[in-house]
């Protein structure tokens, strides 16, 4: 997580002062993901099986999903979510 949570967290802010509606994963605060939901996952590699995992179970419950990774074209992440 470290850095790039971090990161990440700093952009939630700011949609959050744009006015979304926003929340990050594994807030005790957090609701379900669900259909019409927009999930932002980090993986440095793209590999990641946790994060490649939730963006899987997002996509099965209708949400979107926007992958952000240092590996651009990798087929794994294409291919696993």
């Amino acid at each position: 997580l470290g850095r790039s949570k971090l990161s990440f967290c700093f952009f939630a802010m700011r949609l959050m002062h744009l006015g979304y509606s926003v929340h990050m994963v594994g807030d005790v605060t957090t609701p379900a993901i669900t259909e019409g939901d927009l999930l932002f996952v980090i993986s440095g590699s793209g590999e990641t099986l946790s994060t490649l995992n939730m963006a899987k179970k997002a996509k099965s419950v209708g949400a979107e999903v926007i992958l952000v990774t240092m590996e651009i074209g990798r087929a794994s992440c294409r291919e696993r979510v």
